[in-house]
């Protein structure tokens, strides 16, 4: 298992052993399959068993790892079927959230076109944790200029999801300069204004990282 960082006893031990052990996963450090040995974390994080426990049974609640029989625990492996419902939903919710978006502009986001020059920046000197960090960026400003507070909230409910995923579409040696290229067009028609091609260009977008996404999981199950 790869080693975690310790945390500092003045932290709330509870809630960072959560947060270190949910970072661990999103990013990949602990990756899908990986078994989560109590002991073994406690050792790493430099806490007792207690805050551990308590953890994992935050994270199969929000179903980052699958307990079995004994109390076992593993970070979650996600089927295909499930890796579709993630995307519909992402398509759904991020499709309508690029047409609120784009009726509700005057012109260019500075925010957005920021990020389009940070990630390109980032691509030409190979920085692929950057991308990926602009990346799930992009899409939560999006969401932010939509303006729509309960689109948004609905969002965040599958931000952990959502983003482990994403980390699947990185294994899935995705082309960042393709995504770039995809990311211009849909802040291109947020910034003119054109509600429709924005959702149709997102809507787009999310459907090829499932496609990437879905690939990697067919290879790993053969």
């Amino acid at each position: 298992m790869t080693g975690l960082k310790p945390i500092r006893p003045s932290e709330g031990l509870g809630h960072r052993t959560y947060m270190a052990l949910r970072d661990a996963i999103l990013s990949g450090q602990l990756p899908p399959g990986t078994r989560l040995v109590e002991v073994e974390l406690a050792a790493q994080l430099g806490v007792s068993r207690t805050p551990v426990r308590e953890a994992l049974k935050r994270l199969a609640a929000e179903r980052l790892v699958r307990e079995s029989r004994g109390g076992r625990y593993e970070v979650v492996r996600l089927k295909p079927k499930e890796v579709e419902e993630v995307y519909q939903c992402r398509m759904a919710l991020e499709g309508m959230a690029a047409r609120l978006a784009a009726e509700r502009a005057s012109g260019p986001d500075p925010e957005l076109e920021a990020n389009l020059e940070s990630m390109s920046a980032a691509y030409g000197r190979g920085d692929l944790a950057a991308v990926r960090d602009l990346n799930i960026r992009f899409h939560q400003r999006i969401l932010e200029l939509s303006g729509n507070g309960t689109l948004s909230e609905l969002a965040r409910q599958i931000d952990s999801w959502i983003v482990l995923v994403r980390y699947l579409g990185v294994l899935a040696h995705e082309n960042p300069a393709y995504v770039l290229d995809q990311h211009r067009e849909i802040a291109g028609a947020i910034a003119a204004g054109d509600g429709e091609r924005a959702e149709r260009l997102m809507r787009a977008h999310i459907a090829a990282n499932m496609q990437n996404v879905l690939t990697v999981l067919s290879r790993q199950e053969a």
